[in-house]
């Protein structure tokens, strides 16, 4: 009897230490570290002062505010598996496009605890999906991008996904047009999915640059997207199937598809 009491004993031992092993056992993460550049082509931006010619169209273009949401970023492995990174995230080009000595450096967030291994592309969207638009800047802790009452349009029960804004001038015109895109409600949520090689190694911090070029908010790759700035320089987005809500449609699909990666 004496026998098998100790043995129960042991054994007891052994499952409670296998329990705490496997309990306190975590996998190794490390971070990820996104960097959004905007370049004229090549030429850092440079908000405000920096004025950019384009010889082909006889034009000159100032940036004086560029900025968005992006939401739902997430990784993908070879096997397809999704790891979540963030919900929401804000991109403000004023940080360090405002003056030249910092231009290079871009704007980075970093997302932290992220599972150790090979992953083969990025996916976020422009701007917020229908059911996080939904929300309010009420609904989130401070610390939260979507806590930010400025971005938000009561009046539209919409946040505003991005915003544009600056100077353009045409051969055919004597003084600049300023212009002023703010996108937000309906179907202005821009996803895209990005093919890249990313490792993520143990306690270590992972770099992806991402760049945009600003020359194709104006003359985008696809014509049928492109403004007439000189025709239509203002809009707040508006009532959906309006032209002032085409318009602003228009500026957040030229910056999603500005994006790239090299």
């Amino acid at each position: 009897m004496k026998k098998h009491f100790f043995s129960f004993l042991f054994l007891t031992s052994i499952l409670l230490t296998s329990f705490s092993s496997c309990k306190d056992k975590t996998e190794d993460t490390g971070s990820l570290k996104i960097t959004f550049k905007a370049v004229y082509d090549t030429e850092p931006l440079v908000l405000y002062t920096q004025a950019y010619m384009d010889v082909a169209n006889n034009s000159e273009l100032t940036l004086q505010v560029l900025n968005f949401f992006i939401s739902n970023l997430k990784i993908k492995d070879a096997e397809g598996n999704t790891t979540n990174l963030s919900t929401a995230e804000y991109i403000d080009f004023s940080n360090n496009h405002s003056q030249a000595s910092t231009a290079s450096l871009g704007e980075s967030i970093v997302l932290t605890d992220i599972n150790v291994g090979e992953y083969t592309s990025l996916d976020f969207g422009i701007g917020l999906d229908a059911t996080t638009n939904a929300t309010t800047p009420g609904d989130y802790s401070t610390s939260s991008p979507l806590s930010d009452v400025g971005n938000y349009w009561s009046a539209w029960d919409s946040y505003i996904f991005s915003r544009m804004e600056g100077r353009f001038q045409e051969s055919c015109c004597s003084s600049p047009t300023s212009f002023l895109y703010h996108s937000g409600v309906g179907e202005s949520y821009q996803a895209r999915s990005f093919n890249k090689a990313i490792s993520i190694a143990a306690d270590t911090e992972t770099e992806l640059v991402i760049h945009l070029n600003v020359k194709k908010l104006i003359y985008p790759d696809n014509k049928s997207n492109q403004i007439n700035i000189t025709q239509n320089n203002v809009s707040h987005s508006g009532d959906v199937g309006t032209e002032e809500y085409q318009t602003a449609l228009k500026s957040i699909i030229n910056i999603a598809d500005a994006l790239y990666i090299e």
